[in-house]
C-alpha cells in the first residue's frame, strides 16, 4: 500500500511540475526585451549616428540625443540595448549588418543630392 502511495504521489505530482515548468519557461521568454529587427534597428543605428554627428552634442548629453531618437524610431532603449547584446553575441550578424547599414547610409546620401538638385532649379 505504501507503495502505491508512493506511485500515485510521484504520478501525480508530474501534473502539477510540468505545467508548472512549461508557465516558467513562457514567463522567462516574456521577461526578456524584444530584439528589433533588422531594418528597425539599422534605421535607428544609422539615425543615432547621424544626429550625434551633426548635433555636436557632448558625450555627456548623449543620453537625451539617444531617447529622441529612439522616440522618432518608435523603439525602446531597452529594445536597442538587447539587439546590440543580440548582435554582440553573434559577430557575424554584425558583419552583414554593417553592409547593409553602409548600403542605407548611401541609399540616404543619394535621396538629399537629389534633393539638393532639385532645390536649385
Amino acid at each position: 500500500m505504501a507503495v502505491w502511495r508512493h506511485v500515485c504521489i510521484l504520478s501525480c505530482s508530474s501534473y502539477i511540475i510540468i505545467p508548472v515548468l512549461i508557465l516558467l519557461f513562457a514567463l522567462e521568454g516574456c521577461s526578456k526585451n524584444k530584439i528589433l529587427n533588422e531594418d528597425e534597428f539599422m534605421k535607428a543605428y544609422v539615425d543615432l549616428i547621424i544626429t550625434q554627428d551633426t548635433a555636436n552634442v557632448p558625450i555627456a548629453k548623449f543620453d537625451s540625443v539617444k531617447a529622441i531618437v529612439f522616440k522618432r524610431n518608435g523603439i525602446t532603449s531597452e529594445e536597442y540595448n538587447s539587439t546590440i547584446k543580440y548582435y554582440n553575441r553573434n559577430p557575424q550578424k554584425w558583419q552583414d549588418f554593417f553592409r547593409k547599414a553602409t548600403s542605407y547610409v548611401n541609399e540616404l546620401r543619394s535621396q538629399s543630392l537629389s534633393k539638393q538638385i532639385q532645390n536649385k532649379k
